[in-house]
Order: structure tokens, then sequence, then C-alpha cells
């Protein structure tokens, strides 16, 4: 399953430089895990023939060169059309690509895959647009067809494509009922059918939860997708048009400027590098500096946050009663501020008490 994913992104990769019937390009391939897979006979069947041929040439040319100036040489032939030399080339491939095609070709599978592609697409449209009624119709047809060719080496993907036709029925369904025989059919298949398939097995387990747990779990799925996108576009705001040197030195720099800050005694310094930490963890942060305030928050939306009050205390300072009254006001601080409209009674407030006191 995974090298048929992998060649079809090297295809991919491959089309982006010759669209069209005129274009050419000289491709070089680095990383071993990639050459790993196309010097590999049996994964080569895999391709096209043309491409196959392509492939094969290339490496019997790039091998037979012993320096890297005669690689480089032989890298501008393909620059150069109407030289002989690539002529020679040219009429190698095809040669080869004639003789590929009289073989029978290892790719069954891959075909398949090939085939269910555009469905898979229509099925991510269908989500994006809240067809349900079509999500379901399209992931029907997906497990038909891997369900059809029987191949255990789909299993995996088969199985996935039935817990995602399984997921938009359970959640179309328009009554308690309906939703009850979508869960039991399930059920009864998970028991049945996937004993070697350890996390699909699991799932079962999950529709015995009651629904409120269900709920809260997928929001925790939800807000750590927010966050791990808040963090993607955190590191490509920070550190991109930089080489990789550069992006690593500037992270580390950032990464120690905030653990010492932390390491040492408080101060609005150390308010701040709460709030970077915050920041740089995919979180959006904010602070205020109003009386009986809190100290920095951390939020993924307005239904979710994480507060703190800050005390950094003298040696032998104990945490008072006062500090543990503003401490447990900031819930109440941000609901009623209006500054934060989007902070209300249904915001789920996690409130942590940062101190060096041990008293």
């Amino acid at each position: 399953m995974i090298e048929e994913q992998q060649i079809i992104r090297i295809i991919q990769a491959i089309g982006r430089c010759t669209r069209s019937a005129n274009d050419y390009s000289t491709i070089i391939i680095e990383g071993n895990d990639i050459q790993s897979i196309l010097l590999s006979e049996k994964k080569q069947r895999l391709f096209e023939p043309e491409l196959r041929a392509e492939l094969c040439t290339g490496i019997e040319t790039s091998s037979s060169q012993d320096t890297l100036t005669e690689l480089s040489e032989v890298g501008q032939l393909v620059l150069n059309q109407h030289d002989p030399n690539w002529k020679n080339i040219e009429d190698h491939i095809l040669e080869m690509r004639d003789n590929f095609n009289n073989e029978e070709r290892e790719c069954s599978i891959h075909d398949l895959l090939k085939s269910v592609v555009p469905l898979e697409v229509k099925f991510q449209y269908a989500l994006w647009n809240d067809d349900e009624y079509a999500a379901v119709q399209i992931s029907t047809a997906i497990v038909d067809k891997l369900a059809k060719k029987g191949d255990k080496r789909l299993k995996g993907f088969l199985y996935y494509w039935k817990y995602l036709n399984f997921s938009i029925r359970l959640k179309q369904s328009s009554s308690k009922s309906e939703t009850e025989s979508i869960k039991n059919d399930f059920i009864a298949f998970i028991n049945t059918e996937s004993h070697s398939i350890s996390w699909f097995s699991r799932l079962s387990r999950l529709l015995s939860i009651d629904s409120p747990q269900i709920k809260n779990s997928q929001q925790n799925d939800e807000r750590i997708a927010i966050q791990t996108d808040n963090i993607e576009k955190i590191l490509n705001n920070e550190l991109s048009n930089k080489t990789k040197t550069s992006r690593m030195k500037l992270f580390s720099s950032q990464k120690k400027q905030i653990l010492d800050t932390l390491s040492n005694k408080g101060g609005t310094n150390y308010e701040e590098a709460v709030k970077k930490l915050g920041y740089w963890l995919g979180f959006k942060t904010d602070n205020t500096f109003a009386p009986a305030g809190p100290d920095p928050w951390w939020f993924i939306d307005g239904h979710t946050l994480i507060v703190s009050e800050i005390k950094i205390l003298g040696e032998n300072n104990p945490i008072s009663n006062s500090h543990i009254s503003e401490f447990n006001g900031h819930k109440n601080w941000l609901i009623n501020s209006p500054n934060y409209p989007n902070i209300d009674n249904t915001t789920n407030f996690t409130c942590v008490f940062i101190s060096n006191s041990k008293k």
C-alpha cells in the first residue's frame, strides 16, 4: 500500500516537469529512500512503460559516467534535442518502451488505485460543500471497488474507507433508531472482519461511549487541528525565505530566549516569555496589565482558554490568600470584560497558577 502511494507521488512529481509532448527536462534524484524505489526492478514494473523506459535509461546512463562532469554533460544533452548523441538515447528509450509494452505488467493494484483517486477528490469536495448525501454515495462506491478486488494488501485501505463511509452515514442519520442501526451494523462488521487490523477493532469501544464524551473528543480533535494549522502558519511566517541553517538558528535562538527567561526570576519579561511560548505552541495569546486582570492566557478559540496567574516571589515569601483570591477572579474578569466578547459562560477555562514559592 505504501509502495503504491509512493509510486503515485513520484509520477505526479515527474509529471510537473513534462506537461506536454513538447516538454523535456533533466530530473535529478536525491535521497536514498527514493533511489531505492527507482533502482528496484520489481518497483519499476509499477510505472507506465514509457516512464519506466526513461527511468531505466537514466539509471543506465548515469551509472556509466565516472565523474560529475561527465554526468553533467549527459544531462545537458536533454537541453539540445538535435544532438546526435541525444537521438541515440531517445531511440534507446523508445525501444525499451516497446519491449515493456509487450511484458505483462504487475500493476493491477496500481490501476485500481488510479481509478479510486478521482472518487477521493470528489469525496473531499462533497465534504467541503457539506453535501453528506454525495459523500455517502462516493465513499460507498470506493468501498465497493476495493472490496471487489479482494486483495489483502488493500485491506487497511478498504477499512479506512469503510470507516469514513460509516462516519458520514452516522452524522447523516436523522433518528436515534437509525443511528443505533448503523452502529450495530458497523460493530458487527468490525467483530467479524478485521481481527488483523488492531486500530479498526478498537473502534467498537468508541461506539459504546456516551455521546457527550464523543462530542468532547471530536472538539479536542478540531482544536488540535487548528493548533497544528497555527503552528504551520507561524513557522511559515517566521522562518520562510531563509536557508535551513538560518531557520534552525532563528528557531533555536527563540527557544533559548524563552526557556532562559522562564528559568530566571519573573517580571514582565517572564510574562512575555509565557506569552511567546503559547504562540510557538500554536495558541493565540493575549495579556493585560489592567488591575485584577489575569496574566498571559492562551486560546484556540473563544471556547477553550488556558489562563495564568504568575507570582514570582521572594525566597521566603508564601503564596497569600489575596494571591489566590486574585487568581480565582480571572475567569469572571475575562467573561465580564467588554474587550473580549467571544469569552462567556460557555467558555471552557483551565486556570494555571505559576509560582516559584514552595509555601
